[in-house]
């Protein structure tokens, strides 16, 4: 459950878990991640956000959240100066980051695998 909270604040940008680094490893990805390499065929718009953790053992899903991208739409609206600051120069525009992920369409953000638990985070 912790690694699911951790995951959400993540993705939602609202306490800093990276610092100082992070802007190294999004060039490393950027690099690694070639334009129109996604499987997604489709172009349609994403409505849900989704999180899962599922016990790897089991194979039970022990977590699911989905969250209407609405919400998210709402919830970036919060944001003082349209941005969240999280200090060393890296500063997320969340309105930004939604209209990204809404053009680019299904897909999966996250995928980890740690102490037999797998997250995943993805919208649809």
């Amino acid at each position: 459950m912790k690694k699911l909270v951790l995951v959400l604040i993540v993705m939602l940008g609202i306490v800093p878990v990276v610092r100082g680094a992070a802007s190294d490893d999004y060039k490393v990805i950027k690099k690694a991640v070639k334009p129109g390499t996604t499987a997604v065929t489709t172009m349609d718009e994403v409505k849900w956000f989704k999180v899962e953790v599922t016990d790897m053992t089991t194979g039970k899903v022990k977590v699911r959240i989905t969250l209407p991208i609405s919400l998210l739409d709402v919830v970036s609206g919060w944001c003082p100066n349209n941005s969240m600051d999280f200090g060393n120069g890296m500063k997320i525009k969340l309105k930004q980051l939604l209209v990204a992920l809404k053009k680019a369409g299904p897909l999966a953000i996250v995928e980890a695998c740690e102490d037999n638990e797998k997250v995943r985070v993805w919208v649809e």
